[in-house]
């Protein structure tokens, strides 16, 4: 029963990591293709002045934002401190299911 309930655990973490990588990949492409945007137009509008890279800033911060809110930046809170943090729990658990 414990090895099916970490299997799941791990299908469920490997779905939501899945998950998390297609949201980011499509954020990614959406900022891609507005910035190609960007650029043609302001190639195209005949004036001398290069604008296209600040619209390119400000939505690059927010899709930076998103990056580390999705994938952490590691430090002190990042991925491994959460898979130790669950390890840690995952070990007390199986201790108390055989005090049991």
């Amino acid at each position: 029963m414990t090895m099916q309930l970490v299997a799941t655990d791990l299908r469920v973490e490997a779905r939501r990591w899945v998950r998390k990588k297609r949201i980011l990949y499509t954020i990614l492409g959406i900022y891609g293709v507005l910035s190609i945007m960007w650029f043609g137009i302001d190639m195209g509008d005949g004036t001398e002045r290069i604008w296209f890279f600040w619209p390119m800033l400000g939505a690059g911060i927010p899709v930076a934002v998103t990056s580390v809110v999705i994938f952490g930046v590691g430090g002190l809170f990042g991925v491994g401190w959460e898979q130790r943090q669950v390890e840690l729990y995952l070990r007390a658990r199986r201790e108390q299911l055989r005090n049991v």
